[in-house]
C-alpha cells in the first residue's frame, strides 16, 4: 500500500496523507498486527489436527516417528523430572491417546517460560520464527489480495491514464517482486518446520535444566 501511494506521488494529496496521518495515530500498524496474529492463531490448532498433534505432542509420544527413541526418551525423562508430572506409559499411552496428549500439553505449559529465558536463546529465536511462519501463512490471503489490488493500480495508472515517471516504474517492479512473494514464502510446510524446530529447542533446554537439577541435587547429597 505504502508502494502504491509513493508510486503515484499521492502522500502530496492533502485527503491521503490525512488518511494516513490518521491510522498511523489511530494505531493502524498495531491494529494490523494484531489482524495478523489473530489469523495465524486461528489457522495453527486446523494445521496441528492436520500434522497429527502439536509438534511437542509428536515429538514426545511413545509411538511417534517425530524423534528416535532414544531422543524420545531421553526428552520425555528430563520433562517428568523438571515439572514433575508423570507422562503416560508405552503401555497406557495407546488405549487412551487423547489422555497421553493432555498431559503432555500439561507438562511442556509448565516450561514454556523457557523461551524466555536468556540461557537459551535458541528458544527465543525459534519461537519468534515459529510466530512469523504462522502469522504469514495465515494472513497469506489478505496479504496476496492487497500486494494483486496495489500492482492492479499501479498498471492502471501506467497503461489507462499514461502516468510515466521512474517512482512509477519502481513501484511497479517491486510491487511485482512482493506479489511473488507473497505466493511463495508462506507455506504450511515453512511453518511446521518452525514449529518443530521450537519444539526440539524448548526440550533440548528442558533437558539440560533436568541435568542441572540432577547435579545439584547429587552435589548437595
Amino acid at each position: 500500500m505504502v508502494v502504491l501511494v509513493l508510486s503515484l506521488g499521492l502522500e502530496k494529496n492533502p485527503l491521503v496523507s490525512g488518511i494516513i496521518g490518521v491510522l498511523t495515530a489511530g494505531g493502524g500498524a498495531y491494529l494490523l498486527s494484531v489482524v495478523v496474529a489473530n489469523l495465524g492463531r486461528r489457522l495453527q490448532a486446523g494445521l496441528w489436527e492436520s500434522w497429527g498433534g502439536s509438534p511437542t505432542a509428536q515429538l514426545l509420544r511413545h509411538e511417534s516417528d517425530a524423534s528416535n527413541l532414544d531422543q524420545r526418551l531421553i526428552w520425555r525423562s528430563a520433562i517428568q523430572n523438571v515439572t514433575g508430572v508423570a507422562l503416560l506409559n508405552e503401555t497406557d499411552e495407546p488405549s487412551d491417546s487423547t489422555r497421553a496428549d493432555e498431559v503432555i500439553t500439561a507438562a511442556v505449559g509448565q516450561v514454556r517460560h523457557l523461551a524466555h529465558d536468556h540461557r537459551y536463546p535458541l528458544i527465543a529465536k525459534e519461537n519468534a520464527q515459529y510466530g512469523l511462519e504462522r502469522n504469514l501463512y495465515g494472513s497469506r490471503w489478505l496479504g496476496r489480495g492487497l500486494s494483486l489490488i496495489c500492482l492492479a493500480g499501479v498498471l492502471i495508472a501506467l497503461v489507462w491514464f499514461h502516468v510515466t515517471s521512474t517512482t512509477l516504474v519502481i513501484g511497479i517492479v517491486v510491487e511485482v517482486v512482493l506479489s511473488v512473494l507473497w505466493f511463495i514464502i508462506p507455506s504450511g510446510a515453512h511453518m511446521k518446520d518452525a514449529a518443530f524446530r521450537y519444539g526440539e529447542q524448548l526440550l533440548q533446554a528442558v533437558t539440560r535444566e533436568s541435568a542441572t537439577r540432577t547435579s545439584e541435587g547429587g552435589n548437595r547429597a
